[in-house]
């Protein structure tokens, strides 16, 4: 059985058969013509502002200086950047070369962005100043990268050590004015602008390929939910940009607030505390979360009784919302509409729907279709039976870079990609998630690869065996885990930790214990039995 989104179809090929920089500064330039010294984006933290026109000015300059330096059709960018205009200005810029950008973290590792790098085959590093002093002593594992463009106050990193690549700070680009955009023609439905990040099971992040028509397909839906809204004149109102830029969450909530036109405000070194203090000082009513940021609403809002009112609408994402927390929220905040959507980085599955109950994830989004599979036999199930979630739109994926067992995993035979999640759909066409049959471990809304960590466990000879879980926790919705067998006797629980914690990004930390067992506990075909172990942590805790 099908079935088919009771939202009302939002397909606009006018819209979505274009290049995404094409689509943005159209937009914008309407915008800027009603109001020209309106601000598109603030830096929270130095409070630079940026106009329409100087947005566009830059992404002119920054795409001139790709062409001059070789840049070609295909070629992409690896980001290594906080939020702000230098990561926009380049990922516009890109899309108007028929090339696209492959987003990062700048907390990751060296091991995490050399393989991203390669994977990725970027001959461009745009990375924050910080990011350059921890990978200039391993570019040399990344023969393909020509320039590297530094974004940071420390613009004194002109070289890298003796290396023979182009090293240029983001003002020295953006200082040379250009008049327009190169024009290049290219098929917005097959051309690659967008590359973020996503973990599977088997280890380091893949690199997940997303056209340009399958993006601006996906914030169509988003904009026709904020119609759904009402008659809201968002050129009035502010936009936190707190999730990180080329990371699918961060890109679409930066592209929603060009589309919108709303004033967007760069969060960057930004705690929990300085989140919700924004949102007072910027009478943010459009928030967008993840189950953490819900709790730290939470516990401001106790705190602060009189705070956070100007939040209208919260939407959740990155992970479903625990029931005590749902509960929590509703009786702090009882006029605020909270919603949850499901979006995976390989596409689009649900959006927000104020009619769906709290703890659905929302309802199909637009011109989309759902199959609910048996995860044992396969058999198409009908409403309100749990099984395997399968979804078709044209927001999906083109795939994942150089991983075809993953990309023969991903899509059935009907063209429905295999999110990998257990739930169901109701009469109403609400989602519910009931479990994840992926074994990705969720923290702060954030993926955790079981596989990578278990991978750097191994590293260390002394270790013969290994596995990672996640276990349910409040704070960081689930806390990791390891237990280990050990191949030496001296081997010491810190040194595990260790050994994960010094080469990974601080959200895929090992936060619990490592428990050292005899064996770890596997079915016959050698998986991992990773409830037993869950178990195990709850009864030792």
């Amino acid at each position: 059985m099908i079935f088919k989104s009771f939202v009302e179809s939002c397909a606009n090929p006018k819209i979505t058969n274009q290049p995404v920089h094409k689509y943005i500064f159209d937009t914008l330039v309407k915008y800027g013509k009603d109001r020209p010294n309106q601000p598109i984006f603030v830096d929270g933290l130095s409070g630079e502002e940026v106009t329409v026109t100087q947005l566009y000015n830059r992404t002119c300059s920054i795409a001139d200086f790709f062409v001059k330096n070789g840049f070609q059709k295909g070629d992409l960018v690896l980001t290594a950047v906080e939020n702000g205009w230098p990561y926009v200005c380049t990922m516009l810029a890109c899309s108007s070369l028929g090339g696209g950008v492959a987003g990062s973290h700048p907390k990751n590792s060296f091991y995490e962005l050399v393989h991203q790098i390669r994977l990725t085959k970027a001959k461009v590093i745009l990375a924050q100043d910080y990011v350059l002093e921890k990978l200039a002593d391993h570019l040399h594992e990344c023969p393909l990268v020509q320039t590297v463009i530094n974004v940071g106050s420390n613009n004194n990193l002109t070289s890298l050590n003796g290396k023979s690549i182009k090293v240029i700070t983001v003002e020295e680009i953006v200082s040379n004015r250009v008049a327009s955009l190169p024009s290049i023609e290219f098929d917005p439905k097959t051309t690659v602008y967008f590359v973020p990040p996503s973990s599977g099971t088997t280890g380091l992040p893949k690199a997940v390929q997303l056209s340009h028509s399958a993006h601006l397909t996906a914030l169509n839906c988003h904009m026709a939910g904020f119609r759904r809204l009402g008659s809201i004149n968002w050129r009035d109102h502010y936009f936190l940009l707190n999730m990180q830029c080329g990371f699918a969450y961060g890109q679409m909530q930066t592209l929603l607030c060009m589309a919108a036109g709303t004033i967007g405000v760069f969060l960057r070194h930004t705690d929990d505390k300085g989140y919700c203090e924004a949102v007072d000082k910027y009478k943010v009513s459009f928030l967008h979360t993840n189950p953490t940021l819900v709790q730290s609403l939470i516990n401001y809002r106790r705190a602060n009784p009189k705070s956070l009112g100007s939040a209208k609408v919260v939407l959740v994402s990155g992970a479903p919302l625990k029931e005590k927390r749902k509960t929590e929220f509703t009786e702090l905040f009882p006029h605020t509409i909270l919603q949850q959507a499901y979006e995976m980085t390989e596409g689009l599955v649900t959006v927000g729907d104020s009619n769906a109950p709290v703890d659905s994830v929302g309802s199909l989004a637009p011109d989309t279709e759902l199959k609910i599979l048996d995860p044992e036999t396969t058999a198409e199930l009908g409403y309100n039976q749990v099984g395997e979630l399968f979804v078709r739109n044209q927001t999906l994926t083109l795939g994942y870079i150089d991983n075809p067992k993953a990309n023969a995993e991903l899509f059935n035979d009907d063209g429905f990609l295999a999110t990998g999640d257990i739930g169901y759909i109701t009469e109403k066409g609400h989602i519910f998630l009931v479990d994840r049959r992926k074994e990705m471990i969720k923290v702060q809304g954030k993926s955790v690869a079981p596989g990578q960590l278990e991978d750097l466990l191994l590293a260390n000879s002394k270790v013969k065996d290994c596995a990672v879980v996640g276990v349910p926790d409040d704070e960081l919705d689930e806390r990791i885990y390891g237990f280990v067998v050990k191949g030496n006797e001296e081997l010491t629980e810190q040194e595990c930790i260790s050994n994960v914690n010094d080469n990974i990004i601080y959200y895929k930390h090992i936060t619990g214990r490592v428990f050292f067992v005899d064996e770890i506990p596997r079915n016959l075909n050698g998986k991992v039995l990773r409830r037993q172990l869950r178990e195990y942590v709850q009864n030792h805790s």
